[in-house]
């Protein structure tokens, strides 16, 4: 009985932490797809879908943009400086041309407008968020996943007949009583009973026939 009782007690608890814990779950998943909608939102709204890679591919494409841009220029006087420059004039528009459009996509990439979406000071201030938003939906997961093993664990134990009480030793049935047999005792106890019933009634008897009158005066005149 005890044994049921102990094991009763541990499954009721283990199974109430099993339910706790699936509706902990349940709260963490809608708020793991509200972080989710919101970096799908925010990915597409800024272009940021591998924040690391994309950082590298821009920092790289600034300084080969910049570096080509400072070259060409560079070639570019050269070549006005040349006696030859009438006969290179086509050569020279297409330079000139080439370090418009590379002028147009350094701005691009350097503008501080919120539209752009490859502008590296935007792409830097909208990493941020999106590396927020992925960290938090990165915790949110594993933490799901940590109280999906609880609950299996839970529900595992609550499964398991596992005895509560273990027996270290098992009792030996005594050959003979060691205690007084029960007869004794109530034998003993009806006559210490009886002899205290006498006591109290020869005290009662002696305390009616005295004449307290006598002893209270008697007492007056010593």
């Amino acid at each position: 009985k005890i044994d049921y009782l102990v094991k009763w007690i541990i499954k009721s608890s283990q199974s109430s932490l099993s339910t706790s814990y699936q509706k902990a779950i349940l709260g963490k998943e809608k708020l793991m797809q509200g972080t989710l909608d919101s970096l799908m939102h925010f990915r597409q709204k800024s272009g940021i879908y591998d924040a690391g890679e994309q950082t590298k591919l821009l920092a790289n494409r600034l300084t080969s943009i910049t570096n080509t841009i400072e070259r060409d220029k560079a070639a570019l006087e050269s070549l006005k400086k040349m006696p030859l420059k009438d006969k290179l004039r086509d050569t020279l528009n297409i330079m000139q041309s080439r370090i418009t459009g590379l002028e147009r996509e350094l701005a691009l990439l350097t503008s501080s407008d919120s539209n752009a979406m490859f502008s590296l000071p935007m792409f830097n201030i909208n990493k941020g968020k999106v590396e927020l938003l992925e960290s938090r939906y990165r915790r949110s997961f594993e933490q799901i996943g940590y109280d999906l093993e609880k609950v299996k664990l839970y529900n595992a134990a609550v499964e398991m007949d596992v005895p509560a009480i273990h027996m270290i030793e098992a009792a030996e049935v005594p050959l003979y009583k060691h205690r007084p047999k029960r007869s004794v005792i109530v034998l003993g106890v009806t006559i210490a009973a009886f002899l205290f019933s006498i006591a109290a009634a020869l005290a009662v008897e002696s305390f009616r026939k005295t004449d307290w009158t006598l002893v209270t005066s008697a007492t007056k005149n010593s």
